[in-house]
């Protein structure tokens, strides 16, 4: 590791500019950040090459900042959706790291090349490269980048990394399966795959817009069944990076998601699509491949690809059950009784929501209760279930249901109780809470209550 004292010759090497600049105040008390020493951390050829190459002045024919400061950039409205940004994004949402510097330059021959400045705790840089290797796989190669490590004047306990690579405006590449990495290696799987994932049998491929990094906030990414699916695996911390429809030539199709995980989760991503695939995970009915990234240490890839068609995943509406009851008194138990129960019930109907975020699902309405569907998956729950019963009376009861990580109950009884008033009184409604089949890490909420639009 080569490690220089002199500040100007760090600004002269790496353009301070985009290297370390002027931050905006946020969370932290200095509105400046000034280098002290500089550590090349992969001091090669090849990465002096690199700077030689791709970084010096001379070679550069503009640069773009990116809208990222000190500070939490999540909501930051200046921030875009291309790649770069959404990688400096996953860095402060996944890892906690504060990405406060993002450029790209575009070259004179054409190439672009992004970097990427984040203040941490010190003693993290491991952490940060092996996630950048996780995002960027070659391109992070200590050879094919440049990094850079500065202790700051303005605290002892904190520190910069940046990142300088080879970049392009596209996704991972969809990953092929494989028989070698079956985590099943039945003759069902393998003739699924030479059946139904074979070149040869295959008319065309749609490739959702699913990329490293967090994709529920992406505006591409529509909201099909298996984009769904790829979401709700969002949900649980995997990284979704690839979606696809292929149309076999017999008309019939096979979807397939990989995700990015760190080791260990295979068990959870496997329940998770056998929950809400049923029979089509079953290990002779699809394949399912467990995989290591190469070149990156503690993070592996599990992809699936099984029998697809359009529609939901919850067919079947929620139904109030008294073992579960939250609020389990004789008010509660009355109003199942007397109007949750099927022969008092004239019809009913369900709404456009179903598992992974419907915030842009053009297929939900506006009525009351699909706002509050909508209201609660602004807050980071997944509202799976919105159903309204006309009741022989004439009445009308809704229900709601979503899908939570555990302990948020009181959080999600609060805002009912703010939106519903007296009809969310314990005595005068039914809340039932209930394990997920598909992760031990979450639950369900489900609450049904007098109902006037």
């Amino acid at each position: 590791m080569h490690k220089n004292r002199d500040v100007k010759g760090i600004k002269g090497a790496l353009i301070a500019s985009t290297v370390i600049g002027m931050l905006m105040a946020g969370e932290f008390a200095f509105a400046t950040v000034t280098p002290i020493t500089m550590d090349v951390v992969n001091d090669n050829p090849g990465s002096t090459n690199f700077v030689r190459e791709k970084l010096s002045e001379k070679n550069i024919r503009s640069e773009k900042v990116m809208g990222f400061n000190v500070g939490n950039d999540l909501a930051n409205p200046k921030v875009g959706d291309t790649r770069l940004e959404r990688i400096a994004k996953t860095l402060e949402r996944e890892k906690g790291f504060d990405s406060f510097s993002v450029n790209l330059y575009t070259l004179k021959n054409g190439n672009k090349v992004g970097g990427i400045s984040v203040l941490a705790k010190r003693g993290r840089y491991d952490e940060f490269y092996q996630t950048m290797k996780g995002l960027l796989l070659s391109k992070a190669d200590y050879d094919k980048c440049r990094i850079n490590r500065f202790d700051i004047e303005e605290s002892d306990n904190l520190e910069v990394y940046t990142i300088f690579f080879d970049y392009e405006e596209k996704a991972l590449d969809a990953i092929t399966p494989k028989t070698e990495n079956l985590v099943d290696d039945n003759p069902g799987a393998v003739k699924f795959i030479i059946e139904k994932l074979a070149a040869k049998k295959i008319r065309s491929t749609k490739v959702m817009d699913f990329d490293t990094g967090k994709d529920i906030h992406n505006s591409k990414t529509g909201r099909t069944r298996i984009e769904r699916l790829g979401l709700v695996l969002e949900t649980l911390g995997f990284d979704t990076f690839s979606v696809t429809v292929s149309t076999l030539k017999n008309g019939k199709k096979v979807g397939g998601v990989s995700v990015l995980s760190s080791k260990g989760r295979y068990e959870e991503f496997y329940r998770l699509n056998k929950s809400l695939l049923k029979e089509k995970a079953d290990y002779d009915k699809c394949a399912v491949n467990r995989s290591d990234l190469e070149g990156v240490d503690g993070m592996e890839v599990y992809s699936i690809w099984f029998d697809y068609e359009e529609g939901r995943f919850f067919t079947v509406t929620p139904v109030a059950k008294t073992e579960n009851l939250v609020n389990n008194n004789p008010g509660a138990i009355t109003f199942i009784n007397e109007k949750l129960n099927e022969k008092n019930i004239s019809s009913t109907k369900v709404m456009e929501f179903d598992f992974g975020d419907d915030q842009k699902n053009d297929k939900t309405g506006r009525s009351r209760r699909e706002r509050i569907g909508i209201a609660f998956e602004r807050r980071d729950f997944d509202t799976f279930c919105v159903v309204e019963h006309t009741l022989k009376n004439g009445k009308k009861v809704a229900g709601i249901s979503v899908l939570a990580k555990k302990g948020r109950y009181d959080e999600f009884y609060k805002f009912m109780k703010r939106a519903l008033k007296e009809k969310a009184d314990y005595d005068k409604c039914a809340i039932n809470r209930s394990a997920f089949e598909g992760s031990d890490e979450m639950e369900v909420y489900s609450i049904w209550f007098d109902y006037e639009e």
